[in-house]
């Protein structure tokens, strides 16, 4: 077991830039409406289109259409249930490849990675992290083991890991 465990959470890159779950999918939409995905405007409007047509059962269910985790699960259930308003069995495998693609684009836009040197580095806050790790497992007294847990992938602590080596 290690000696320190760090608990990371679903904020954890919001410092460099990437939205929160609560403001994601208006985040997304921003993007669209300001020409920033261009290439990819149609599968973020597939979405959107999707999201509305969910408003005509959000009444039934406790289903919250703001939040894209959310959105993306109930796209997935109806893929497992080949149902899903407005949409037919095979239209749906697209709305979930387009959340998909929303999802990355939206963190692809939106999250600042610094470039030094020509390669990409992680932003300042997951920079300092690495070095608060190594200090722990190099020259604190006495050397710490650490654990990182973390509910989300993140692809900045596979940026920041990459780095460290």
């Amino acid at each position: 077991m290690s000696s320190t465990v760090f608990i990371m959470g679903a904020g954890t890159s919001k410092c460099a830039g990437a939205p929160l779950m609560a403001d994601f999918l208006d985040r997304a939409e921003g993007l669209l409406q300001n020409g920033r995905v261009n290439l990819v405007a149609d599968e973020f409007q597939k979405v959107f289109d999707a999201i509305g047509k969910l408003q005509a059962v959000h009444s039934k269910a406790q289903l919250d259409i703001k939040n894209i985790e959310a959105v993306l699960t109930t796209f997935e259930m109806a893929k497992i249930l080949g149902k899903f308003p407005g949409y037919n069995a095979d239209e749906i495998e697209g709305l979930i490849k387009a959340a998909k693609t929303l999802i990355f684009k939206t963190l692809e836009n939106t999250i600042d990675f610094p470039i030094s040197e020509g390669k990409i580095s992680p932003p300042k806050p997951h920079h300092d992290f690495a070095v608060l790790l190594t200090r722990l497992q190099q020259e604190a007294t006495p050397k710490q083991t650490v654990s990182i847990v973390t509910f989300n992938y993140d692809i900045l602590f596979d940026l920041l890991f990459f780095s460290m080596e």
